[in-house]
């Protein structure tokens, strides 16, 4: 043994198990490396959005995306639905869709 101080670079949410000033000896256990969680769980539970991705199938909830660009507004709400309504810059014209109130809208500048 050597009184000459050695350096560990330790990956992150390592657990040291010394308090400062230890007097440590060859063997001794310095620190302890968490285990990750079983990634079988991750894996599997991918499989079936995988599967759907392969076989093309329609989406239980598609997105709706906006057929024209414009200005947006609210009209007259009716039996659980939303109207908006897309205002085009360019003309007089605009564009109006019925969305169910529980979808939520992204709408961008």
């Amino acid at each position: 043994g050597t009184d000459m101080p050695a350096q560990y670079f330790l990956p992150g949410k390592t657990i040291v198990q010394l308090e400062d000033g230890t007097k440590i000896t060859s063997g001794d256990t310095l620190a302890r490396l968490p285990q990750e969680t079983s990634g079988t769980k991750d894996i599997t539970g991918g499989l079936p959005r995988v599967a759907d991705l392969f076989e093309a199938r329609r989406p239980k909830e598609p997105a709706i995306l906006a057929e024209a660009s414009g200005i947006i507004s609210f009209g007259k709400d009716t039996k659980g639905k939303r109207r908006l309504v897309i205002s085009s810059l360019h003309s007089n014209d605009s564009y109006e869709e019925m969305i169910p109130k529980w979808r939520q809208l992204n709408v961008f500048e």
